[in-house]
């Protein structure tokens, strides 16, 4: 189905937001005091038995098409379901709140109290030489190896 084929004599200037959910597929318009009927919400069928019903004359529809001016409708494969952008938005987040500390802290510098260039001091054991005792002098002389 083509945006051609659905002429709107008078397109409605209200929010679709604003319209009182009657269910999922149409809401309730104050301004007109009628239903509009969602065709990106319904089956390519369901739409063409809405379009096709005697309640066809005033009858007020929304609809969404993409760039090449077909309509869009709820059994279309190139739909994102809005849960699945709700996950994807809330992943992202996630994923920027535990980057953006640790980019922080590398951005940070050294600790204070050392500088920079300074390699941090590193404690480890030193073995003392083996010395034995000679018994004429009585000094303590390096032990050959």
């Amino acid at each position: 189905m083509r945006r051609e084929d659905l002429s709107i004599e008078t397109p409605c200037q209200q929010d679709w937001s604003g319209m009182k959910p009657a269910d999922m597929k149409k809401r309730f318009c104050d301004e007109c005091k009628m239903h509009v009927h969602d065709l990106a919400a319904m089956t390519k069928r369901e739409a063409k038995d809405v379009l096709a019903s005697g309640a066809a004359d005033g009858l007020c529809i929304r609809y969404l098409y993409d760039q090449h001016g077909d309509v869009v409708f709820a059994d279309d494969p190139r739909l994102v379901a809005p849960s699945a952008l709700v996950r994807a938005k809330r992943f992202a987040l996630g994923a920027m709140a535990v980057a953006l500390p640790l980019s922080l802290t590398a951005c940070m510098g050294a600790a204070p109290g050392r500088s920079p260039q300074a390699p941090a001091p590193i404690a480890a054991p030193v073995a003392a030489p083996a010395i034995a005792a000679d018994a004429d002098a009585g000094a303590p002389l390096p032990l050959a190896k």
